[in-house]
C-alpha cells in the first residue's frame, strides 16, 4: 500500500502525513481541508485501521500526477535534462491527469532541478581555518585515490 517517500493511496484516495507516534504514523485525507474526516493508521507501512469512509469521490487523475511527480524527482538525480525529464512525465498522463497537472513543462523542469540541486550542494565556505573540513567526495579522486599527498600541509 505504501511506498517510500510517498503518501500513500488507498482505493483511490490519497492521504499525508498528520503526525507520528511511537511505531504509528497517522494519515489524515488529502482533502481535509474540504471536510473529508478520513483518516488512517499504519505501523511499519501496514495498515491497521478499518478503511475510511469519504465524503468524496476518489481523485483518480490527482493520484496520477502526484505519482508522476514524485518520479520525476526521483530521477532528477540522473545527468537527463530536465526539460527532458519533465516532457516524459506528461508523456505518460491522459488528458485528465495533464489538466490537474496545473503548470506546464518548464513547472515539472524547474522541480527536478530544484531536487538535482538540493541533493548536491556543496559544502559552506568555512569562516576560519579551524572550521576547515574538506569531505571524502572532494579529496578522493574518481579512481578513489587520494589527491592530497600524505606529507603535504593543506596550509
Amino acid at each position: 500500500m505504501l511506498k517510500a517517500n510517498m503518501n500513500p493511496i488507498l482505493n483511490g484516495f490519497r492521504f499525508i502525513l498528520n503526525r507520528r507516534k511511537d511505531d504509528a504514523t497517522y494519515w489524515k485525507c488529502s482533502l481535509f481541508t474540504t471536510g473529508c474526516p478520513a483518516r488512517i493508521t499504519t505501523v511499519d507501512e501496514q495498515l491497521i485501521s478499518p478503511v475510511p469512509v469519504h465524503t468524496h469521490e476518489p481523485q483518480h487523475a490527482e493520484n496520477t500526477v502526484h505519482i508522476a511527480k514524485a518520479g520525476t524527482e526521483k530521477k532528477s538525480w540522473t545527468d537527463l535534462p530536465t526539460k527532458y525529464l519533465a516532457a516524459e512525465t506528461v508523456s505518460g498522463m491522459g488528458f485528465e491527469a495533464r489538466s490537474k497537472l496545473g503548470c506546464q513543462i518548464s513547472g515539472l523542469s524547474r522541480m527536478a532541478r530544484r531536487k538535482r540541486h538540493a541533493v548536491s550542494r556543496h559544502p559552506l565556505n568555512p569562516t576560519s581555518l579551524e572550521t576547515l573540513t574538506i569531505p571524502s567526495d572532494y579529496i578522493l579522486s574518481s579512481n578513489n585515490e587520494c589527491m592530497i599527498p600524505k606529507k603535504q600541509k593543506i596550509f
